[in-house]
């Protein structure tokens, strides 16, 4: 399991447009948010852990697809100086951002952001989504993943 593990945060890190994503599936209980937890907190401790989130529809509040990219954005902002400084400029440019559709939220917080913080980021930082079947309904998923398949080549 530990070589598993090394071999999944290596693939995660590894500056290849390839494997800028990876969907760990399988049944229920068989232990992805196991997996998922522990190579955010491994790579927590790598400084390459830009956000980790966890959805419960036992929770919708925090578990639905609005507030995700906002989420994220936070969650990168607190764990990069860099990120930070670029996601606080996307937001003084447009206090209103949080109002706006996914669309303009995730290239104002996320792409944005992510694109002029590039040349100055030393090493890829991974963002971990864990029980996403589990974030809103079926649709708003189906939106959500839309439109990170869209722009994940743009990062």
């Amino acid at each position: 399991t530990h070589h598993i593990l090394q071999n999944l945060i290596s693939d995660l890190t590894a500056l290849a447009p390839e494997t800028n994503v990876i969907w760990l599936y399988g049944m229920a209980g068989s232990g992805k948010s196991t997996i998922s937890t522990t190579v955010a907190e491994r790579l927590h401790e790598r400084g390459q852990c830009g956000a980790f989130l966890f959805f419960d529809r036992n929770i919708p509040a925090q578990s639905g697809p609005n507030g995700v990219i906002r989420t994220i954005a936070c969650q990168l902002a607190l764990s990069n100086a860099i990120l930070r400084d670029a996601i606080c400029d996307a937001i003084e440019q447009d206090t209103q951002i949080a109002t706006r559709t996914l669309d303009a939220q995730f290239k104002a917080l996320l792409l944005g952001p992510l694109r002029s913080s590039l040349s100055k980021m030393t090493r890829p930082m991974v963002i971990v989504l864990d029980a996403f079947d589990e974030c809103g309904d079926a649709e708003s998923r189906r939106a959500l993943v839309y439109l990170l398949i869209k722009n994940l080549p743009l990062l």
